[in-house]
């Protein structure tokens, strides 16, 4: 006879024990990161598909071959039953309340003051993380703030405006940031966990978003009752971007965090090494996760991998990476040929994009060999990475932040990148630029950027503030 006797959790039971207690946070760590993880649709699950797993993870110019839900987006077809993003609001308000039930329990959990002090503005961070997914999909959503709602409970549903989601997150994460350490004060093992940057750097994000013309001035409805829900601005206000401007200053004053650079190696090599390096000197928020090789098993040909070919980059994005001197491959000046386009280009692009030709690591020579995408001459028959369904729909396959140089069964050490110091800098850039002009100020850091990709920072004089 089994003597052994099972018993459910609950919440007295969990925060009367440390390690439930922790763990119980933790679980909601698990959910920031739906853009990056692969097989995040064991997360968030839907009944017509695995909901934004089925949306590309590289860019919005790519494809992949999966059928419904992005087939239904991609061809606005979509509607409440197979709408891609359709599961993420109820999960979403689930971390919510998981969340608001820590920061209530955790002050009586058998933990020191110091742990109950951090964790809940780790908390109260994730809280305002979750807020900002809601307001990037749907605009204005209801504000709960401490409220801690049953299962039985009448609640009714008011839509709190898009300038109170926007500067609700911003002040929560202002509070949270004070019982946080900085990453350099953070022990090894609490990487990962939320520190004061990672509270500035969604705080900056939120209010670039604010400031961007997407919300600032020229609302997309016309309805005076539902403009405020989609803008935080029903005119245009430029101090959006000096605020904007501001909290992306804010991070970078921090100096905790640096572009990792190389060009050493190769040009622009630290723009591929970065993904590589589990902790590195640019990840403002990584998401951990174990050891994996997800990037190198499913972005590259079928013939590297026989689970690969998932993303398929488009010609839009292809065109869009400009030359290694820093020139459009429209730019007359640029030495773009199109009969050899994939020549003399910016460094990012070859560390992004596989096309026909590049060299990709062969499991079976143990060297790097060209992909072929092209019909075979002599017979006229697709290859085996060619155009077809289940290979590339595009004629491009993906390789950004995978490792290109070994085999997919070497796991790679990484973790991802959620929030990294460049969008910091960028920010900062796009913000300035648009509150203040096209000062000195704003080149620096545009060409800071040039410089990390392994590109020609172009010519740019400047008399005083203003450039010539």
């Amino acid at each position: 006879m089994d003597s052994r006797q099972t018993e459910s959790l609950t919440e007295d039971i969990v925060f009367s024990d440390s390690a439930q207690t922790m763990q119980f946070l933790n679980n909601s760590y698990a959910f920031t990161g739906q853009d990056l993880v692969h097989y995040r649709y064991n997360y968030i699950t839907s009944g017509v598909g695995n909901d934004l797993a089925c949306m590309e993870d590289l860019t919005t110019h790519s494809v992949s071959f999966y059928s419904d839900p992005q087939a239904s987006f991609i061809t606005a077809a979509s509607t409440t039953k197979n709408h891609h993003s359709k599961n993420y609001y109820g999960v979403f308000y689930k971390r919510i309340r998981a969340l608001n039930l820590f920061m209530r329990k955790v002050k009586d959990a058998p933990l020191t003051e110091g742990t109950k002090i951090k964790t809940a503005a780790e908390a109260r961070f994730l809280r305002a993380f979750y807020y900002a997914q809601l307001v990037r999909y749907w605009g204005g959503v209801k504000i709960v703030g401490d409220t801690l709602y049953n299962i039985t409970d009448d609640v009714k549903v008011v839509r709190n405006t898009f300038k109170e989601c926007i500067d609700y997150i911003a002040e929560e994460c202002d509070k949270a940031m004070l019982d946080l350490p900085n990453a350099s004060e953070q022990l090894p093992s609490e990487y990962g966990h939320i520190t004061k940057g990672m509270c500035a750097a969604l705080k900056a994000r939120m209010l670039l978003h604010a400031a961007s013309p997407l919300y600032n001035g020229n609302p997309i409805v016309t309805s005076g009752a539902l403009a405020p829900l989609v803008a935080y601005s029903t005119t245009y206000d430029a101090n959006l971007w000096k605020k904007a401007a501001d909290a992306c200053k804010a991070v970078m004053d921090m100096n905790q965090y640096s572009l990792y650079e190389d060009n050493v190696t190769r040009p622009g090599h630290g723009f591929w090494k970065v993904f590589l390096i589990r902790k590195n000197s640019e990840y403002i928020y990584p998401y951990m996760i174990a050891n994996n090789t997800f990037f190198e098993t499913y972005r590259f040909p079928v013939s590297r991998n026989a689970a690969g070919g998932y993303s398929n980059p488009s010609q839009n994005l292809v065109e869009a990476f400009g030359m290694a001197n820093g020139k459009s491959i429209a730019d007359p000046a640029s030495g773009y040929n199109a009969a050899k386009p994939y020549e003399g280009r910016d460094p990012r692009f070859y560390y992004s994009i596989i096309y026909n030709g590049s060299l990709v690591y062969s499991s079976s020579t143990k060297k790097m060999e060209p992909v072929d995408i092209y019909k075979t001459a002599s017979t006229g028959v697709l290859t085996y990475d060619g155009v077809q369904s289940y290979r590339t729909k595009t004629g491009y396959y993906a390789r950004k932040m995978a490792n290109d140089s070994t085999g997919t069964s070497a796991s790679q050490q990484r973790v991802l990148p959620i929030i990294r110091y460049a969008e910091m800098i960028l920010g900062y850039a796009e913000a300035l630029n648009e509150f203040s002009g096209p000062t000195s100020d704003v080149y620096n850091h545009v060409i800071a950027i040039r410089r990390r990709a392994g590109i020609q920072p172009g010519l740019i004089i400047c008399t005083a503030s203003k450039p010539v």
